[in-house]
């Protein structure tokens, strides 16, 4: 493959991930004026959320399973399409039930996306733990510039507005990939179901397998829980304007898109584990610090320990890809990220529930545990030599 073709290849993944992360994060700015506008509670919209979490991991298996057999050219038109359709109606909606069916649509296009595109990437470098990071990096750099355009646009216009913001960049992104990446045709080949059944069952009883979903679940959780209530967590816990909020939330964000790529090139170099773990630490830490320490310019220091341990993106993905086989990436990465995702989206329904029943301190002390458990179990790895 051409050197200047990868790049442009790697240049449109990146603004795909970047939208299709951006059209889900210019939610969480705006989620206090969603509140009032249809008079709910913290636990209802976590619940929708939850919703749009579990779609999304939903359709990550089919997503590779579709790609073998169409190619992830066209998997990756559909999603940006349909995640622009998504923020269009979210948006629009003149009514909490359309909202959240809107939210529902979101993440099916959202879903679409992420194995696709990370084993697109795979497929077109031998040393993928870089590119997988700066592709990852579109996540964390989605998260510093949408929120807070998207509470400038909601303080002057409104929330709705905002929303437009997902819509216009996934359709852009589509028009960039349309133009600028060549088709790749699938292999034309699928499997019926009893085949798929059992390649389920043989990667499920691989301890390996097992190991790296809990550390998926504990990261998805940690993820879900941060994008969808952060913002409003630090109006109502810390005092902030919304603005200053939605600035904070992108610090964590512009911190993370910077470190992925240097993550991930370290585990290039060094035991993926012993850097996963590392980072997973530093994020621990953080969450201690934002929830406890007192006066708020303490807590800064906890937004850059966040910052900085939320850039495990492209080390958790290759030590993910490392486990299969390049005949395998498409699909199996796809059962194990649905997996790993769908009961990670808990992780929206069960912090919005105790914000309104036990306090934002003890919702994200929650969230830290979980992440908690992941370098335990890493620490036990390595300590015990057990092979995982």
């Amino acid at each position: 493959m051409n050197w200047r073709y990868q790049h442009t290849l790697l240049a449109a993944a990146f603004l795909a991930c970047f939208s299709n992360n951006a059209s889900r994060l210019v939610i969480s700015p705006v989620l206090p004026n969603v509140i009032d506008a249809f008079d709910l509670s913290k636990s209802v919209v976590g619940l929708a959320l939850t919703g749009m979490w579990a779609i999304y991991a939903l359709l990550q298996f089919p997503s590779g399973v579709i790609a073998d057999r169409v190619g992830d050219y066209r998997v990756i038109l559909v999603s940006l399409v349909l995640t622009g359709l998504g923020s269009l109606f979210l948006a629009l909606s003149p009514s909490f039930f359309l909202f959240g069916v809107a939210v529902l649509a979101l993440g099916a296009g959202a879903g679409l996306y992420f194995v696709v595109g990370t084993s697109m990437l795979v497929k077109s470098f031998r040393r993928h733990g870089q590119v997988l990071g700066v592709h990852s990096a579109a996540g964390p750099a989605a998260g510093l510039v949408a929120p807070a355009v998207a509470a400038a646009v909601s303080v002057r216009y409104g929330w709705r507005p905002a929303l437009l913001l997902g819509a216009v960049l996934s359709f852009l992104g589509a028009a960039v990939f349309l133009r600028h990446v060549e088709p790749v045709d699938g292999t034309g080949t699928t499997r019926d179901a009893p085949d798929v059944l059992a390649t389920t069952v043989a990667l499920l009883k691989r301890p390996s397998v097992l190991y790296m979903t809990f550390i998926g679940v504990t990261t998805a959780y940690t993820w879900q829980s941060f994008t969808t209530f952060f913002p409003t967590f630090l109006v109502e816990y810390r005092g902030l304007t919304l603005t200053n909020a939605s600035l904070v939330f992108g610090v964590v964000f512009l911190l993370s898109a910077v470190t992925q790529p240097v993550y991930g090139r370290l585990s290039d170099r060094f035991a993926r584990e012993t850097v996963l773990a590392l980072v997973l630490s530093t994020a621990v830490v953080g969450f201690g610090v934002v929830v406890v320490a007192d006066p708020s310019l303490v807590a800064l220091v906890g937004v850059g320990l966040l910052g900085f341990g939320f850039g495990w993106g492209g080390v958790f993905q290759s030590r993910f890809m490392d486990l299969f086989s390049d005949a395998q990436r498409g699909t199996a990465y796809g059962l194990v990220r649905t997996i790993y995702m769908f009961v990670g989206s808990l992780g929206s329904a069960v912090t919005g529930i105790l914000a309104d029943t036990a306090g934002w301190a003890a919702a994200y002390g929650v969230v830290g545990a979980v992440l908690g458990l992941a370098v335990v179990c890493i620490a036990a790895n390595r300590a015990l030599d057990l092979g995982l």
